[in-house]
């Protein structure tokens, strides 16, 4: 009776060895793992700035026909505008960095957090390179000698790119979905707590923020996809950072 037990035991030791050998080779190198992980939180931050510079109103992001834009400069609109897309290209260095610390628990899982990540920011980019754009057709056309053509303008604007943020909205969920499974099932180089950082989560919170603070929330809401990826890629560089070193120490 004892030697099958044995030997499922045995079986089992094996296994074990085989798969923490096989994640040893899935951990990323450090410097690299660090350099890209800097290249998205910087792009997250140079775009926050634009995008703050052209969707910040003091009366809040409501209104029709774009109104917000009303109060944004000329001068907010163009320095933003080319902030946003000069540095919207570095998130995908952002999302190599975590795919790199994903894999580990799981390499299916992993790329879908980065392909979700790429496409979000390919139609994300389509949709903030319009911005600017849009506010200084408002600027020019809001009048009352224009206003007609102002609002068909506004309306074929809506449907053709204000409806990517739909789709943004539909790719941000799918990819939290999977970055929340990757981390809480282990493996990874993050602690299991850091599956709350997922996108959607700060999202929801800095949405909360303008509903129940405006005041506060204001500031938060014109760059929040970039405020929450922020958030994710510094938590990222701190616990992976610690988690890696502490590996290859143990090595």
């Amino acid at each position: 009776m004892g030697s099958p037990l044995l030997l499922l035991e045995c079986l089992k030791e094996k296994l074990s060895h085989a798969e923490m050998e096989m994640n040893k080779t899935q951990i990323p190198d450090l410097r690299l793992w660090r350099l890209l992980g800097m290249a998205g939180l910087i792009g997250a931050i140079m775009v926050g700035i634009g995008e703050f510079m052209v969707h910040f109103s003091p009366e809040g992001m409501e209104g029709e026909d774009f109104a917000l834009f009303g109060p944004v400069s000329d001068r907010n609109l163009t320095i933003g505008h080319f902030l946003m897309v000069s540095f919207l290209p570095l998130y995908v260095f952002g999302y190599l960095h975590l795919y790199q610390g994903f894999r580990p628990g799981g390499k299916k899982l992993a790329a879908a957090v980065f392909v979700f990540g790429v496409f979000s920011f390919m139609v994300g980019g389509i949709w903030v390179g319009s911005r600017a754009f849009i506010g200084s057709l408002q600027h020019l056309l809001d009048t009352p000698e224009t206003v007609e053509i102002w609002k068909e303008v506004a309306a074929r604007y809506f449907f053709f790119l204000e409806n990517l943020v739909q789709a943004l909205r539909v790719l941000i969920l799918a990819l939290s979905v999977c970055f929340i499974a990757v981390v809480i099932r282990g493996g990874t180089i993050y602690p299991r707590w850091y599956a709350a950082c997922a996108p959607i989560i700060p999202l929801v919170l800095i949405f909360t923020c303008y509903i129940l603070v405006p005041s506060i929330g204001k500031y938060l809401l014109p760059a929040a996809m970039n405020v929450a990826h922020v958030i994710v890629f510094a938590l990222s560089l701190i616990t992976g950072t610690k988690r890696l070193r502490s590996l290859e120490k143990a090595s």
